[in-house]
């Protein structure tokens, strides 16, 4: 596209034909807003979506992983979702959706005793069927010519494969798992051929360059299915996705691990009506652990997927000590340092919930780049090493590898920058020193932001305690979302928002006062005036 001609070339090389839908609006929010409603509306995860996820060592076994489970909860690190990697199953390449009962002997007690400290159970899998999985001959039928590892690459444009594939799944749904980590659905470029070939011929008519496109999306509307019949609410991770996938709770993750990319992912990813999370897996310094969780706490979903290592990285981030049980000497620094940023993310769940209901009702992409909403700013164009999270924070993550300088830029308007407490004019660049267990984070002026005070993890019943703060304004408001957090029936009706109000003179109001104190207790109100300008 040259710039500045507002023509586009759009490359399809073979089609018998192709419709385009065009999206408008009176910026590129609402452009953006109007096509995530055509596709159903934004993604609403169950609230402990929003906390913190770790993927433990795919070596565990069932007492490894519930003594990871304790040790997690005994640091007082703040998790809500526990994953496993490959090595719950009898075979993982491809899979047999079956637990290997050497290693795991009761599952359903270990999705219990996870669920009793306050863990939501996740497991790794991918869609290609291993000749030992129960469900191989039924799926055959329905299966591509062509196999990956040995398995079966189911046609899920077939309400039979659908079936097939969901009834294997059922009992771990029925026992209590929260949800799954749907991977190797991309038959990526970059990291070796281990998807179907092009020339492969699916049941339904497609080929395996047209099922590349959609097997991803495909995938992940059938573990969907039976969550909804349920009526739980799921969230997890998927390596590909398509057009209209805006609606479904899957966060989308990579295999590569450059930082800067990473870090642009969360915004540009909006564009499309997608999520991203860039999560944290091998670091060589406790620098690096650090920066990459500074910004893994402002991702759709937060993830430490530490499967290579049998213990926290805040107790040993490097790989082979960590495996020979040798502890940094400052563990517990370190530890206090991770727990002090995790601690943002669960500070910030209201705040996000509300922002995640506004992408179900009106398509707002709840974390987005500046150019959405600062359309007029020819500064922010190219500007995607920070970002809007709702409506009245920007955060502004240091890339690994850059130092501790940040230069960051600040659109037109008043912000609070909440590491040194001062108010800046904006329409600058600015840059400033960042300690590695910090991350410039900046609030609008006249926003009123809810504050928790943070969990350790979110359960179904959790109250959670908010001191809402107004800063520099007489006045101010802002919503939380008052749903059960975990149904898909809630979802299907308008959402039930409360509105809080907070003015100098008045002090706090809140409207819908019935539904608020299910789920949130406020504390009084806390006032941030706007100093000397400057």
């Amino acid at each position: 596209m040259k710039k500045g001609s507002g023509n586009m070339l759009v490359d399809i090389p073979a089609a018998q034909g192709v419709d385009i839908y065009v999206f408008c609006g009176g910026d590129m929010k609402d452009a953006v807003s109007r096509y995530n409603l055509f596709s159903g509306g934004g993604a609403l995860p169950p609230m402990w979506g929003l906390g913190v996820m770790y993927r433990a060592d795919w070596h565990a076994d069932q007492e490894d992983v519930l003594q990871l489970a304790r040790q997690i909860r005994e640091d007082e690190m703040p998790c809500d979702m526990f994953g496993l990697e490959p090595g719950w199953q009898t075979n993982a390449y491809s899979c047999t959706y079956v637990w290997d009962s050497n290693r795991f002997p009761d599952e359903t007690r270990l999705i219990q005793d996870l669920n009793d400290m306050g863990y939501r159970l996740n497991l790794w899998e991918h869609a290609y069927v291993h000749p030992d999985s129960p469900v191989f001959s039924e799926l055959k039928p329905y299966s591509a010519d062509s196999y990956v590892w040995d398995g079966l690459v189911p046609d899920f444009t077939q309400a039979e494969a659908r079936k097939a594939f969901t009834d294997i799944h059922q009992p771990f749904i029925e026992a209590g798992l929260s949800g799954f980590k749907l991977d190797e659905c991309d038959n990526g470029d970059y990291i070796g051929n281990w998807g179907f070939p092009d020339f492969a011929r699916f049941p339904g008519g497609a080929d395996g360059e047209q099922m590349h496109s959609l097997f991803g999306q495909l995938y992940q509307q059938t573990m969907l299915a039976p969550f909804k019949a349920a009526d739980r609410r799921t969230y997890g991770q998927v390596r590909a996705s398509h057009a209209l996938a805006a609606p479904y709770p899957y966060v989308l993750y990579s295999d590569l691990y450059d930082h800067e990319d990473f870090v642009r992912g969360l915004a540009t990813a909006s564009f499309s009506g997608l999520l991203w999370s860039p999560e944290v897996r091998q670091t060589a310094t406790r620098e690096e652990l650090l920066r990459r969780i500074g910004a893994v706490i402002f991702s759709p979903l937060a993830v430490l997927n530490c499967y290579m290592i049998p213990s926290p990285p805040w107790k040993q981030f490097d790989h082979d000590k960590n495996h020979a049980g040798e502890w940094l000497e400052d563990w517990p620094q370190l530890a206090q340092q991770c727990r002090k940023l995790l601690q943002i993310r669960m500070s910030l769940i209201p705040y996000l919930y509300a922002a995640f209901g506004r992408y179900r009702q009106q398509g707002v992409p709840p974390i987005r780049p500046l150019v959405m909403d600062y359309p007029g700013d020819s500064e922010v164009l190219d500007c995607f090493d920070q970002f809007m999270v709702g409506e009245d924070l920007m955060a502004a993550p240091v890339v690994y590898g850059n130092g501790d300088t940040r230069k960051l830029y600040l659109p037109q308007g008043r912000w609070y920058e909440r590491l040194s407490g001062e108010w800046l004019n904006g329409g600058q660049w600015i840059t400033r020193q960042v300690a590695e267990d910090e991350v410039p984070l900046y609030i609008k002026q006249g926003a009123l932001i809810p504050w928790a005070e943070p969990v350790l993890c979110v359960r179904d019943d959790t109250v959670f305690n908010i001191e809402p703060v107004l800063y520099g304004a007489e006045a101010g408001e802002c919503s939380l979302l008052c749903d059960d957090a975990v149904s898909y029936s809630m979802i299907a009706e308008s959402l039930p928002f409360a509105t809080i109000k907070v003015t100098q003179e008045g002090g706090l109001s809140i409207e819908e006062q019935d539904i608020i104190s299910k789920r949130y207790r406020l504390a009084g109100v806390k006032y941030v005036p706007d100093g000397e300008r400057g």
